[in-house]
């Protein structure tokens, strides 16, 4: 049985264009009206994915920031943050090692960047000096790689407790706490429900989803998906642009007998 999804947004559930098919959207709402979980489990900061997600899926709780900021109805649940002062000094050792680079960062829902973005919707917040909004927790600290970025060095002047990965293909460093994943985010947001990760059935396709698709029950790689994802994946589906999503969890749900 089907007792909580766990998706991954831009990639697996939304189609090219950040696009929510009807198909996919109304299967999601028949399994919620079957009383199976759903959890988003996205890289985005909560007020970017609020641009992607219909009205429909706003009860759904969301993971953001790679696992490290959970939120259910739009509250704020738990968080596996890095502490605001660690992060001020992350952010200082990218300004020296590369000066200039486009920095952003996920702060208590809100997005802030050096530099505008183009044409999202998103709504961010303006800092030359990243350091000058953090007066919290930060969900994660990102930049795009250039030529010459040094990710070993970078790697190791990280303070203790922290983390650093690539997405996007290696363009893009995201930088966490050490426990904030994916997987961690969802097990807080399933525990809530007396149910653990053994209960759900993960979608993904990046690097960034690759311990929520080893620790869930079942893990399910896009066709698009990262070599190294599909590498650990229980399953694959059909790619981002034709609904893999929704063609497992409809085959899912015959099997388990809720209407269709």
């Amino acid at each position: 049985m089907i007792r909580a999804i766990a998706s991954d947004l831009d990639g697996t559930l939304l189609r090219s264009g950040s696009i929510l098919s009807p198909r996919t959207l109304s299967v999601l709402q028949r399994c919620m009206a079957n009383g199976i979980k759903v959890v988003i489990a996205t890289g985005r900061a909560k007020c970017s994915a609020a641009t992607v997600l219909p009205e429909e899926l706003a009860t759904a709780t969301w993971v953001c920031c790679n696992g490290a900021d959970v939120y259910e109805n739009g509250a704020l649940i738990a968080e596996n943050c890095i502490a605001p002062d660690d992060a001020k000094d992350i952010i200082g050792h990218i300004r020296s090692l590369h000066p200039g680079q486009r920095m952003y960062t996920g702060i208590r829902g809100e997005l802030y960047s050096t530099e505008p973005f183009s044409n999202t919707g998103i709504p961010v917040g303006m800092a030359p000096d990243l350091r000058d909004v953090v007066d919290a927790p930060v969900g994660k600290i990102s930049f795009n790689i250039v030529q010459g970025t040094d990710m070993e060095l970078l790697r190791a002047l990280l303070p203790p407790g922290c983390r650093m990965i690539s997405t996007l293909g290696g363009n893009l460093v995201e930088i966490m706490a050490s426990g904030a994943t994916k997987a961690w985010g969802v097990e807080a947001a399933v525990s809530r429900w007396g149910l653990n990760l053994a209960d759900v059935v993960a979608f993904g396709d990046e690097t960034n989803d690759i311990e929520m698709i080893v620790e869930c029950g079942l893990g399910v790689a896009m066709a698009n998906a990262r070599p190294e994802l599909i590498a650990v994946a229980d399953r694959l589906t059909s790619h981002h642009d034709e609904d893999g999503v929704a063609e497992v969890l409809e085959e899912m749900l015959d099997l388990d007998g809720v209407p269709t």
